[in-house]
C-alpha cells in the first residue's frame, strides 16, 4: 500500500467513525421534538427560534438569532441582512523544522450581509468561513515566475520579515461571496465562491467557485465542507492554473459554550495532479466567550502526504457588530 493510499485511509477513518456512530441513532419520528432538543429549531440544541417554532424552510428566510457566538454545531451559514462579523485566521504561526514560530501572519476578514440570502466579505484566507478554519499559510505547490504561491490560502499580513519566513509584508487579498440555496434543520447549502489576489507582484488572479455547507447530525455533531475548484487568471504560463480543494470538518459540541473538530481532506493541481496530492489534518477548538465574541485556536499538519514536520498554529477571534 502506498503512502498516499495509507494516508487517505487514517484521514477517512479518523472523519467517518462519529459520524457513522451518530448516524446511527435512530431519526425523530411523528411526535417527538426535533433535533437539538425541546423547544430547538433542530440546529443546535440552545433553543433557536423559541419552543415549537420550526426551522426556516430555505436560505431566503433569515436565519434564527441562536444569542450565541457563532461556529457552533448547527451554525448558519449566512449573517443576515445588514449584519457585520470580523473574522478570518487572526494569527497564523508556522511550526516549521528548524524556523518554529515562524512566520506569524495576521489574515483578518469581514464579513456583511448585503441580505438574508447574500453576505460578501473582504479577505486575506481565500474564504476560510467561520465553520471552515484552518491556518493562512497553504501548501506551496506551483512557482509563478520564481514567486511561490500558497495554493490553499495567502498569508495575509506577514509580520516576522523575510528572514522569518515572509516574501513581503503583505501580498494577497480576496473577495468572498455566500448566496444562501436552502438552510433547514439538517442541512445548509450556499455556493461559495470569490476572487483572489494571490500576489500583487507578480500579479496572480485566480477565481474560486464552491459550495459551503454544514450537515447536523444530532445536537452534538454536524460535518462542514467546503469543496471549491480554483482557476488561474493570470500568470498562467507560470503555473498558475487549475487546482481543487476538497476538506472537510466534523465538529462536536461539547458544551453550550465550548465546540471541537477534527479536520482533513485533500488538495492538489489538475495537472500533475498524483504529484501535486496534499493531504493536512487538523484540530481545533472554539469558546463562546460571549454573544458576540468567539475565540478558538487552530494546530494542523499542512501535509501528511509529504511529510509530517509542516505544522501551523493558528488563533482566532471571531466578532458580530
Amino acid at each position: 500500500m502506498t503512502r498516499l493510499s495509507k494516508t487517505l485511509f487514517v484521514a477517512a477513518a479518523l472523519l467517518a467513525a462519529p459520524v457513522s456512530s451518530a448516524l446511527a441513532q435512530d431519526a425523530p419520528t411523528d411526535g417527538e421534538q426535533p433535533v437539538g432538543g425541546e423547544g430547538g429549531d433542530g440546529m443546535g440544541g440552545d433553543g433557536m427560534g423559541g419552543e415549537g417554532e420550526a426551522a426556516p424552510a430555505d436560505a431566503s428566510q433569515p436565519a434564527p438569532d441562536t444569542g450565541m457566538a457563532p461556529a457552533t454545531t448547527g451554525s448558519p451559514l449566512l449573517l443576515g441582512k445588514g449584519k457585520i462579523r470580523i473574522t478570518g485566521q487572526t494569527v497564523n504561526i508556522g511550526l516549521f523544522p528548524d524556523n518554529a514560530g515562524k512566520p506569524i501572519s495576521l489574515s483578518p476578514a469581514v464579513y456583511y450581509g448585503v441580505s438574508d440570502k447574500l453576505t460578501v466579505g473582504l479577505t486575506h484566507d481565500r474564504g476560510t468561513t467561520w465553520l471552515t478554519p484552518r491556518p493562512s499559510v497553504g501548501i506551496t505547490i506551483i512557482d509563478v515566475g520564481g514567486f511561490p504561491v500558497p495554493s490553499l490560502q495567502g498569508p495575509g499580513i506577514c509580520v516576522t520579515g523575510e528572514d522569518g519566513g515572509c516574501g513581503k509584508v503583505y501580498n494577497n487579498i480576496g473577495v468572498d461571496a455566500l448566496f444562501g440555496v436552502s438552510q433547514d434543520a439538517k442541512m445548509g447549502l450556499a455556493v461559495h465562491g470569490g476572487l483572489d489576489v494571490n500576489a500583487f507582484d507578480p500579479f496572480v488572479l485566480a477565481l474560486r467557485a464552491g459550495v459551503l455547507g454544514q450537515y447536523v447530525v444530532n445536537d452534538k455533531i454536524s460535518v462542514a465542507f467546503d469543496p471549491r475548484i480554483n482557476v488561474g487568471v493570470t500568470e498562467r504560463d507560470f503555473g498558475n492554473k487549475e487546482s481543487i480543494d476538497i476538506p472537510l470538518w466534523l465538529w462536536f459540541k461539547a458544551t453550550n459554550q465550548v465546540s471541537a473538530y477534527v479536520h482533513s481532506g485533500f488538495a492538489s493541481t489538475f495537472e500533475d495532479f498524483g504529484d501535486n496530492v496534499a493531504i493536512p489534518l487538523g484540530l481545533g477548538v472554539n469558546f463562546a466567550a460571549t454573544e458576540k465574541l468567539t475565540v478558538g485556536a487552530d494546530f494542523h499538519f499542512l501535509d501528511l502526504e509529504d511529510s509530517a514536520d509542516a505544522k501551523m498554529l493558528g488563533l482566532r477571534a471571531i466578532f458580530d457588530i
